[in-house]
């Protein structure tokens, strides 16, 4: 018969090739477990429009009360099928984004399941210490192969299934509690994504905005304008001139737009912002991190 211990390692050399271990594996730990109720929140917020074939969002943690150990996380949001509006849709953690050192860039998949959108991914093992400071899990992108449907997406936390929202805290112990968990709609989205004169005004010129807030810690956002449709390259650099990050390189739509930069990984001091359109417009600004 099997000890406890021989059944860990084989559920750990299990999840390395099967996405769905990841349920089993919290099972067993919960089943031999007390569940703790640790007052926290975790959110979905700043969904941005980078063109209308791709979306980005964020999720962010943090305690509500005092500091507790995060062991482990797996994030499950259900997204009805018709902001697909009949294109694939592809979903994957943005590298560089998050702020904790468990990140979640293991089995970033997308289900299609009773008329809905899954999109999930999870952590694998570590530790990591969440305070009543705000920290990004990361940044995600999901990617269509045409244009989105022109409806605002109504994301879901999902909590049933084999694959759920969980969190797990010290001794792997269940503190996942629904009711901590949101969706922060932003009006603005409704501009960015339904494209019309009716609904936005198109900028005159081509033009790099001062990032806010400037200095920064740990993110800034970055704006800027485009009188027509163009590809853009947006990219940071040190004060060596050498590339530090790709923001954007990719066909926008024009109007008025927006990304967050993390500065997850950098010292303090002065970097440069530098935006690039086709062969028409070449800007640069200075940006200020103060650790």
């Amino acid at each position: 018969m099997l000890d406890k211990g021989t059944v860990i390692i084989m559920l750990f050399q299990n999840i390395k090739n099967n996405f769905f271990a990841i349920p089993l594996l919290f099972s067993f730990f919960f089943s031999s477990t007390i569940l703790s109720r640790i007052e926290y929140n975790v959110t979905l917020e700043n969904v941005t429009m980078i063109n209308e074939n791709v979306m980005e969002f964020e999720i962010n943690i943090r305690s509500a009360k005092k500091g507790f150990n995060l062991t482990s996380y797996q994030c499950s949001l259900l997204l009805t099928d018709n902001i697909a509006n009949g294109g694939h849709l592809t979903f994957y953690y943005v590298e560089g984004t998050s702020q904790i050192t468990n990140l979640p860039n293991y089995a970033d998949e997308i289900f299609y399941i009773n008329d809905e959108y899954n999109l999930i991914f999870a952590s694998w093992v570590g530790s990591d210490v969440i305070s009543e400071d705000r920290l990004i899990i990361g940044r995600f992108r999901l990617q269509n192969t045409v244009h989105f449907s022109k409806i605002i997406p109504k994301f879901k936390w999902n909590f049933k299934g084999s694959i759920p929202t969980i969190l797990t805290g010290e001794s792997f112990k269940d503190i996942t509690i629904p009711g901590n968990f949101y969706y922060s709609y932003n009006q603005e989205f409704d501009r960015m994504l339904i494209k019309s004169s009716a609904h936005i005004n198109i900028p005159s010129e081509f033009k790099l905005l001062q990032n806010y807030p400037n200095p920064f810690n740990p993110t800034t956002k970055i704006m800027f304008d485009l009188p027509e449709d163009s590809h853009v390259n947006l990219a940071v650099y040190n004060l060596l001139g050498q590339e530090i990050k790709i923001v954007i390189n990719d066909v926008i739509d024009a109007g008025t737009h927006s990304v967050n930069f993390s500065s997850e990984g950098l010292t303090s001091g002065m970097y440069f912002c530098k935006l690039k359109v086709d062969n028409k417009f070449v800007e640069i600004i200075k940006m200020i991190l103060l650790r």
